[in-house]
């Protein structure tokens, strides 16, 4: 299901209230805002979608490890934190992990600009890229909704806790998608 919130949450309140609230509900992918809610990045373009993946133990697909320090955390695989952190701190630092994970992505495709103007369908992006991180920057990491799988059993017993605006249901599967599906 493609859930979209009532209002955009902040990296801490999705993983404190959300992902952590209902670990039967698998969010596989994460909207952020990178534009004001109901504006268009241009006039003459498509909207564009972005987010990440934020499943902390994902490895990162791809054979190219883009400098650490300048794209820190750009696999969330790298993250770590200590036995002894609190639970409060603990979704600190997993909402500022997963902050830090997606504005490394995006300033990582904002630098390869001569492969996204030579293979996007889009020339125009490399700017969408730059003006996402500006917004980021003043408004911070939030998300709008997110890609979420769950039997049908779990979202009818967490539906009515769920602060969505909308629900779209994209696929509906006969089996759970693979033996790893918990």
């Amino acid at each position: 299901m493609s859930v979209v919130f009532d209002e955009d949450l902040t990296m801490e309140e999705f993983y404190g209230e959300l992902s952590r609230e209902y670990p039967m509900i698998n969010f596989s992918w994460v909207g952020v805002r990178t534009l004001p809610a109901g504006e268009r990045w241009s006039e003459n373009q498509p909207q564009h979608l972005v987010g990440f993946n934020p499943r902390i133990n994902l490895a990162q697909q791809g054979n190219e490890d883009p400098d650490l320090p300048e794209y820190p955390l750009f696999s969330l695989e790298d993250y770590s934190v200590g036995s002894n952190v609190l639970q409060e701190d603990l979704y600190k630092s997993v909402a500022e992990a997963y902050e830090t994970h997606f504005k490394s992505q995006l300033e990582y495709i904002k630098d390869q600009e001569e492969f996204v103007e030579r293979f996007d369908y889009n020339y125009f992006k490399t700017d969408f890229y730059k003006d996402s991180l500006d917004y980021i920057d003043e408004n911070g990491v939030k998300t709008y909704g997110v890609l979420a799988y769950a039997t049908a059993e779990d979202f009818l017993k967490y539906i009515d806790e769920l602060p969505y605006a909308s629900i779209y249901i994209n696929e509906v599967l006969p089996t759970k998608p693979n033996i790893y599906y918990n």
